[in-house]
């Protein structure tokens, strides 16, 4: 993919608007671990651990990220409103365990930085990029920073106390990394197949490409009853893509001719095209395109 009509040569920056929460005490990663849909007992300090939340319903609540320090992990999820997850998070600890769940929005600001050579920021700050692989953050001063690598591009996470603002954003600037408005991120991230808040919510993971996240062996959590019986019986059907449409449209749900239904779960608009991440029945997406009873034709793209 011809990234240069999406990002710029030294790389894009947002300030993400999701909710940080704030795990400490002993035992925390065995109190997680009865949570979310991963196994994460047994990880290290300075991992980084990707996982899920889900209702017991089976369904998505959000995406987590989480920071390994010492009795302590810094939890980032996808939505802006971190009450429920926090609310999550403190139900079932043991009246004889001292784990806190502290509000962190206040006090910590989110920096998501998009390019395909972005060690420039990295050179500044001193940091290989070897060190970040294999899911692992490093600190720079007050700067906790981590890597993800996709097919064509690198996104770092960088997470800041509040009144450092103007520190990495004087960063930013020397590596000429320029900020990017919420309308120019989400045209980046639903071309560079970036999944939010807004494409997995209530959404089953299997659905929205996020079957890894999901570990049926390792004991029980929320919703894994409904995971189990998917699984076992065959009804991974759906999956998360994205398409491509001429036909102006404001619709989120549509008919297939040949049956079944699209789900569109975010947009945007360029020139006369509707750019969309949505999911669609598992059979289709190797399809070039799919024609709707509302007569709107979309052209499919699988996601990495």
């Amino acid at each position: 993919m011809d990234l240069s009509k999406f990002l710029y040569p030294t790389g894009n920056y947002i300030i993400s608007n999701n909710a940080k929460s704030i795990l400490s005490g002993p035992g925390i990663l065995e109190h997680l671990d009865k949570i979310i849909t991963t196994k994460i007992i047994g990880s290290q300090i300075n991992e980084i651990h990707d996982s899920i939340i889900c209702h017991s319903n089976g369904r998505i609540l959000d995406q987590l990220k989480i920071y390994i320090l010492n009795n302590k992990a810094i939890i980032i999820n996808n939505n802006v409103n971190g009450s429920e997850i926090r609310s999550q998070l403190v139900k079932g600890i043991p009246w004889n365990k001292k784990i806190t769940v502290i509000d962190g929005d206040d006090g910590i600001i989110s920096y998501r930085v998009v390019g395909s050579n972005i060690t420039k920021f990295l050179d500044y700050v001193g940091i290989n990029i070897i060190e970040l692989k294999g899911n692992m953050w490093k600190e720079y001063g007050n700067m906790i920073i981590s890597l993800t690598i996709g097919t064509d591009y690198e996104i770092l996470d960088i997470l800041v106390p509040i009144d450092e603002k103007s520190s990495i954003e004087h960063i930013m600037a020397k590596c000429n990394i320029i900020e990017s408005t919420i309308d120019n991120w989400d045209m980046m991230r639903i071309e560079l197949g970036i999944v939010d808040y807004l494409d997995i919510n209530n959404s089953i993971p299997f659905d929205v490409k996020l079957n890894h996240l999901v570990k049926l062996n390792k004991g029980c959590y929320p919703g894994q009853e409904i995971h189990a019986r998917l699984e076992s019986r065959g009804k991974i059907n759906n999956t998360l893509v994205r398409l491509r449409a001429k036909s102006d449209h404001n619709k989120k749900k549509f008919k297939i001719i040949e049956g079944g239904k699209i789900t569109i779960k975010s947009t945007y608009k360029s020139n006369e095209m509707v750019i969309s991440l949505g999911i669609i029945p598992k059979k289709y997406e190797n399809m070039h395109s799919i024609e709707t009873v509302e007569n709107i034709s979309f052209l499919i793209e699988k996601l990495d």
